[in-house]
């Protein structure tokens, strides 16, 4: 069965460990072809970068970005993953 399970991407509005806000700036801007306006976006607070996408999609963006500095989570929608329940026992 094919995982149709969507996800957002969101930016915790820091930085990584080990980086520099300004530095991270402008990697999103030459890398990422962004506007110094919506690299400014990705700081302060939590927002969403990219909404509705599959788990591989997400990944992606999220590793691409932690090279980068950007400190991202992965929030899934939809139902939440069904609790396996045990078959009864014939010997009850």
């Amino acid at each position: 069965m094919v995982d149709r399970v969507r996800f957002n991407v969101i930016s915790t509005g820091t930085v990584a460990n080990g980086f520099q806000k300004e530095d991270v700036q402008k990697q999103l801007i030459a890398i990422l072809k962004l506007k110094p306006e919506q690299a400014m976006r990705f700081f302060g607070r939590r927002r969403v970068i990219k909404k509705e996408i599959l788990k591989a999609e997400a990944e992606k963006i999220q590793n691409r970005l932690a090279q980068l500095g950007v400190v991202t989570e992965l929030e899934r929608l939809g139902p939440p993953e069904p609790e396996f329940e045990p078959p009864p026992s014939p010997f009850d």
